[in-house]
């Protein structure tokens, strides 16, 4: 397994968990053809609702900038069950992720650290997340909106989920450490990918789903905890 994670504001670590429930949305005019990415939310129970919500908006208008859509579901811990109607327990899809908003942080996560990214590279399984806590607590700092924070860091997330553990760069929202330009653009709803980092996310999201294909495997004997 290779756990990589990254994150704004002075921190490269991972973490995981998983869950299921409910339906999303999508960026407006982002449906059709446009490359989707599909995130499966799980929350703590004392993170705002309204703020979450608000923030997946904000995580879709900066993929939304890069041509791509995104629809955030809102999903419960628990095992998948195949022939479930929920959208939460279906097999997930070739650009299809857990995510996974918490407020407590690992011993071995630094103050700072606003989110984590895990690889898992012999199943090809891979989940991210934000921690809710310390959007907060960078709020106060650098006077953005808890949701604007929240919102760049899933979209950051997304990108290592997407391009791996080493798609850091200089430019843009993957900038591995997030002072105060970052901050000052994010609380214009300013911060994106770079071209090229959205040219290597639509292609890869593009990629992932034509090498999918349709898919004819029957999952009534499959479980997968989440």
């Amino acid at each position: 397994m290779k756990t990589t994670a990254t994150i704004l504001t002075l921190a490269v670590t991972a973490l995981s968990s998983a869950g299921a429930s409910f339906a999303g949305e999508v960026s407006g005019a982002s449906r059709g053809r446009r490359p989707t990415i599909i995130l499966r939310m799980i929350k703590d129970a004392d993170v705002d609702e309204r703020a979450l919500l608000k923030a997946e908006k904000e995580a879709a208008a900066i993929l939304d900038r890069s041509g791509i859509a995104l629809v955030s579901l809102t999903c419960e811990a628990g095992r998948a069950v195949w022939t479930s109607g929920n959208p939460c327990q279906r097999e997930r899809g070739a650009a299809e992720f857990w995510f996974h908003v918490v407020t407590r942080k690992p011993s071995r996560a630094t103050t700072e650290m606003l989110g984590f990214t895990e690889l898992d590279e012999s199943t090809g399984s891979t989940s991210a997340g934000v921690f809710y806590s310390t959007a907060v607590e960078l709020s106060d700092r650098y006077r953005c909106d808890v949701f604007q924070i929240l919102g760049a860091a899933i979209a950051h997330e997304i990108g290592h989920l997407l391009l791996g553990a080493n798609a850091h760069a200089p430019k843009g929202l993957m900038v591995p450490q997030w002072g105060p330009s970052q901050f000052e653009m994010i609380s214009i709803s300013e911060l994106s990918f770079t071209s090229r980092q959205a040219r290597l996310l639509r292609e890869e999201v593009t990629r992932r789903t034509l090498a999918a294909g349709p898919k004819h495997s029957d999952h009534s004997s499959r479980e997968d905890r989440l």
